[in-house]
């Protein structure tokens, strides 16, 4: 929005303006207003993605960790995605939502994380039956994750320190806010067919943060299952080999082996306050959330390859925001 503050009648100060510059500078305020209105434009129209080819999702909005608080838009933040090949970028697959922060898909739906009212909203996969509070009660939460009967979420808390794991059935019934306990500021959550991990922010900005990990059923919890000494983790995901984590505080993407043998907080560097980041058989991504305080810095998905070469830090552009990734294959 672009506001008119008061000043002289044009009449008044026109007769000293040359023609040409005044027709200079109505050029570049029409490209700027211009510019502005497909911006807004964008967060309250949907642009659904195309179907029929794997896609990539984040949560579009601004996020700030100097000032640990999320900068939703009202309610014009959305879910952004993108082919999987970086093509096709729709900052508003999914309008109407409120402070996601985090996302999970599965066959059927898109599920994020409504920080600033603490739920877990769902929508079809082409972006209607937008729900925001599909479930409700949970605890600022920030990381969503799904599988084949439930779904999963850290309570990451705000003012105050979130301890635990959310999970409640597919339908959004018999949910259970402290599914999993002492956890840490958890933010984050991953899958795999034997456990449910989840990275823990920690103490403060100074303290380093570790990866927990419990069986599906919630049993055998271990809140410092990988200790990364990383600096405000959030977001992890986990593969065949591995597991990795965004590190906010440290602009890296980490890696440890499964046996948690090899350690790696830096294994990918030159991140944006990374936020969230996902896998598959070939590459990793992440959100680049940039900071709110930082505007020179714009948000961006990162992309690299599986050993870590080949690093992309604005693989796509043009979001307001990237906090969460999840890929749909």
């Amino acid at each position: 929005m672009v506001r008119v503050l008061p000043g002289p009648h044009p009449a008044a100060t026109l007769g000293h303006v040359s023609p040409r510059r005044v027709a200079a500078a109505l050029a570049v305020l029409l490209l700027f207003l211009s510019a502005c209105s497909a911006s807004d434009y964008s967060l309250t129209t949907q642009a659904p993605l195309a179907k029929g080819q794997p896609h990539l999702y984040w949560g579009d909005l601004t996020l700030d960790w100097t000032q640990n608080r999320l900068d939703p838009i009202a309610e014009t933040a959305t879910i952004g995605g993108a082919n999987i090949n970086g093509s096709g970028m729709s900052e508003s697959a999914v309008i109407g939502l409120d402070s996601p922060c985090g996302v999970a898909v599965d066959g059927r739906h898109l599920y994020w994380a409504n920080r600033n009212t603490g739920t877990i909203g769902r929508a079809n996969l082409d972006g209607s039956g937008v729900d925001n509070a599909f479930i409700d009660g949970a605890f600022a939460p920030c990381g969503v994750a799904v599988d084949g009967s439930h779904i999963y979420w850290a309570n990451h808390g705000y003012a105050t320190r979130g301890t635990t794991i959310g999970r409640a059935n597919l339908d959004g019934s018999g949910a259970n806010q402290d599914f999993i306990a002492g956890a840490l500021n958890p933010c984050g959550v991953a899958l795999d067919d034997q456990y449910i991990y989840w990275a823990n922010e920690g103490a403060s900005i100074s303290a380093g943060g570790t990866i927990g990990r419990a069986n599906l059923d919630g049993s055998e919890a271990t809140p410092s299952f990988v200790i990364t000494d990383a600096l405000l983790p959030c977001g992890v995901a986990v593969d065949a080999t591995h597991l990795y984590w965004a590190n906010g505080g440290g602009n890296t993407i980490g890696r440890a082996t499964r046996d948690v043998s090899v350690v790696e907080n830096s294994f990918i560097t030159g991140g944006n306050w990374p936020c969230g980041v996902a896998v598959d058989g070939s590459h990793i991504y992440w959100g680049n959330s940039a900071r709110a305080s930082l505007t020179s810095i714009v948000p961006a998905i990162g992309r690299a390859n599986l050993d870590g070469s080949g690093v992309d830090q604005t693989f796509v552009t043009g979001m307001a925001g990237a906090c969460g990734i999840a890929l749909d294959r």
